[in-house]
């Protein structure tokens, strides 16, 4: 075949597949601020879209002091809730980067327990890549206690303010829990904070506000109080068929061009392309229909979860 025919065949199968991959990312966006629309509701919360109505948190970086309403006056989504007598925040928003003429959107959120009053500062569990330049021109300062500096990086503004600022309760909860939310999180101040690149994860934010709400606990009392906890993290995504078949046929479209094109260059190799492809296929099925049924065995409603005795 006319190798201006392979040419066109590839280039359509890239539209093809930067479409369905487009496609793709909406619905995902689509499906978490639905399950964080839940969220909402179950938590009887309150909706804002600017930092001026919102009843209580924060509204900065609590070093930086940069604004979580990005370059703009708004929110891209925020609400304030009560949950296990503690004061919720989540804050959704959008920061703009303009290079070489080209204008790039990233989305950030940020996951608030107010509780006590602490020292600011940022624990980081060593296993958690994090580039230097991210730690906004804070100073990594031992606590004293061997274990726990070996797995953490506790950053601070003043190094001399961290000596005690982290007490032995946290420390040994810390050291049970090294790869949960609280692996990344921020003594704020006015309570604990996750911050993070992206938007908000929608159902598994509860997992973050029940290790949050914990760490308040652990922070006041050395202990976690008994109380009702909303579980949400194993429930089934509200998926949308129609656009889970568009995305899925897109790049499945995307893969048989690729294909196609590749045989007709090179017709020996192309048939053990497909059958290669053909072998990932069927074990891709399967590994989700491994997983699909791993979820239906869980407990896929969501629930209040009462205190254990």
């Amino acid at each position: 075949m006319d190798q201006g025919i392979s040419a066109l065949i590839i280039v359509c199968g890239f539209v093809i597949g930067f479409a369905g991959i487009a496609l793709a990312s909406y619905r995902r966006k689509r499906r978490l601020r639905a399950e964080t629309d839940d969220l909402g509701r179950r938590l009887g919360a309150r909706w804002f879209t600017a930092d001026l109505g919102l009843p209580f948190g924060r509204v900065a970086d609590p070093f930086t002091g940069a604004p979580y309403t990005g370059t703009g006056k708004a929110f891209d989504y925020a609400f304030a809730a009560e949950y296990r007598g503690r004061r919720v925040v989540l804050i959704e928003y959008s920061t703009q980067t303009v290079t070489s003429g080209s204008t790039s959107r990233t989305s950030h959120h940020s996951i608030q327990v107010l509780g006590p009053r602490t020292t600011p500062l940022k624990i980081i569990s060593r296993s958690v890549a994090v580039p230097t330049i991210l730690f906004g021109g804070l100073t990594e300062a031992p606590t004293g206690h061997a274990r726990f500096d070996e797995q953490f990086r506790v950053l601070a503004k003043d190094p001399a303010t961290v000596a005690g600022a982290v007490p032995p309760a946290v420390i040994d909860w810390l050291l049970a829990h090294p790869d949960g939310q609280a692996a990344m999180i921020t003594f704020a101040g006015d309570g604990f904070e996750i911050a993070m690149p992206g938007p908000l994860p929608g159902w598994d934010s509860t997992r973050t506000l029940n290790e949050l709400a914990d760490l308040a606990d652990v922070y006041e009392s050395g202990a976690v109080r008994l109380s009702q906890r909303l579980e949400l993290t194993t429930q089934p995504p509200p998926g949308n068929k129609a656009l889970s078949v568009g995305a899925g046929c897109l790049i499945g479209a995307t893969v048989i061009f690729w294909i196609t094109a590749f045989t007709i260059s090179n017709p020996a190799s192309g048939l053990v392309v497909i059958a290669v492809l053909g072998g990932l296929l069927a074990i891709g099925l399967l590994l989700g229909w491994l997983a699909a049924r791993r979820r239906r065995n869980r407990n896929a409603s969501a629930n209040i979860r009462p205190p254990a005795p």
